[in-house]
């Protein structure tokens, strides 16, 4: 769209319809907005009006991400920290974010990922543990978690699982 197709309310009531939807990040807003041929005028005040109103929230949002691609695709800390700050949010922001992954079900995910992908087979034989330890770091978990689950037989960490 060209920035003359619509005025500062109209593109704010269409980022308020956006992030009703689900959540949104500060990034999200200002890459839509020009990608609609907002100005920079019309970005800042209709940042601040989505603030103001509570259709944006960055910690809301940081949450909302984190409980999402942890539940859903098991992504470890670092993974998801980074992903954050690509899209811009403060580090204390994504600090307390992480919080809320309890460490019994952050190793519970771990395991499973490690049981998935062939722990067991891994266990013996050298070339196997490279490549799960390397899909568990790509996944963002820790290295030394990793190893701690890669050295243990699996089951010290049986009763977590649900």
């Amino acid at each position: 769209m060209k920035r003359n197709d619509l005025s500062r309310e109209e593109l704010l009531v269409k980022m308020e319809g956006w992030c009703a939807a689900e959540e949104r990040c500060s990034a999200d807003i200002r890459r839509k907005l020009r990608e609609m041929g907002g100005s920079p005028a019309d970005v800042a005040f209709i940042l601040q009006n989505l603030v103001s109103e509570g259709f944006l929230d960055e910690e809301r949002y940081a949450r909302a991400f984190v409980r999402g691609k942890f539940n859903s695709r098991r992504w470890g800390r670092r993974r998801l920290e980074a992903e954050l700050r690509q899209r811009q949010i403060g580090a204390v922001v994504i600090h307390q974010a992480l919080e809320e992954i309890s460490e019994a079900d952050y190793m519970v995910a771990l395991t499973h990922l490690a049981k998935q992908k062939g722990l067991q087979e891994a266990e013996t034989d050298f070339h196997s543990r490279r490549k799960l330890f390397a899909y568990l770091m790509q996944k963002g978990y820790e290295p030394g978690l990793i190893s701690k689950v890669l050295n243990s037989s699996g089951d010290e960490f049986d009763f977590f699982e649900e």
